[in-house]
């Protein structure tokens, strides 16, 4: 009759840990969808970031994978700004060249492209290098423990223990005969 007992306790804390577990992922992917709804509008999501980190270091199955397309592609929108304005100063000698192409002596038109590369690049912003972003920047994995001692690691560990204790009883009754 224990053995009966401990394996519907098992049966039971187990089942309880398997539903405190996906409650504790759905909220992490509650907070990811938060998360990402913020970026989508532009904010900062740095809190709202940390406050995932800390929830799925210390939750069993909380773990979740989230990715902020919109910041990648603010930051894809300024590499390209910042790219087109190298651009516009390569323009602008290949203008300086046919401006000047004019001159006979090679001396006097590498003079006047210069004159006129240096006038006009004061007004544009010097040439920069451009470093395209990369999505996996924009990408966080935050990974839960195995196990934790939260509501469902507990439960977990309550159940595998009273199905230990039913096994250990069940080997007994059939090694020593009681």
């Amino acid at each position: 009759m224990t053995k009966l007992v401990l394996a519907i306790v098992s049966i039971l804390l187990m089942g309880l840990g398997g539903i405190l577990a996906v409650s504790n992922h759905n909220e992490a992917r509650r907070q990811a969808t938060a998360i990402v709804a913020k970026d989508n509008n532009g904010q900062p999501t740095d809190t709202e970031r940390a406050a995932l980190k800390s929830y799925a270091s210390i939750h069993t199955f909380g773990g979740v994978t989230v990715t902020l397309e919109a910041a990648y592609g603010r930051a894809q929108a300024q590499a390209r700004t910042q790219a087109d304005a190298a651009v516009s100063n390569n323009q602008l000698y290949s203008a300086a060249q046919q401006a000047c192409s004019g001159r006979t002596d090679s001396v006097t038109q590498a003079r006047c492209v210069q004159t006129y590369v240096s006038q006009r690049l004061t007004a544009a912003p010097a040439p920069v290098q451009v470093a395209a972003p990369k999505a996996n920047d924009f990408t966080y994995v935050y990974a839960s423990p195995f196990w934790s001692a939260d509501a469902a690691g507990a439960s977990l560990l309550g159940g595998l223990a009273a199905l230990i204790m039913a096994g250990l009883m069940q080997f007994g009754r059939k090694r020593y005969g009681r």
